[in-house]
């Protein structure tokens, strides 16, 4: 009883720590789809066409980066093999996010 109960708590702090990074893919999804709405909107003048094409790019940001589990997965054991926290992580993606905006 008392080896079940230990395989219980380890697999809900799994996933526990697992929906932390799967909020982290969540931020860069959204923090890409900001990026890149304004410059797919001006490559028409079309208003239809500026809806489809920021629609379609908001629903592949998403299908590709936050709704993937192996992502997350993957995420998760790079992160513990290489010890870095999820703060660091936040950090760097927000700092490179920030030269690469200056740069572009």
């Amino acid at each position: 009883m008392i080896q079940y109960m230990e395989k219980e708590l380890l697999y809900l702090s799994s996933e526990k720590s697992k929906k932390h990074y799967e909020g982290f893919l969540y931020f860069v999804s959204i923090t890409l789809i900001l990026r890149c709405l304004p410059l797919m909107e001006s490559f028409s003048t079309n208003i239809l066409v500026k809806v489809i094409i920021g629609l379609l790019l908001v629903f592949i940001i998403f299908q590709v980066l936050a709704r993937k589990q192996n992502w997350t997965v993957q995420l998760k054991t790079w992160c513990e093999k290489y010890k870095i926290s999820l703060p660091v992580l936040y950090i760097v993606y927000f700092g490179s996010y920030i030269v690469i905006s200056v740069f572009i």
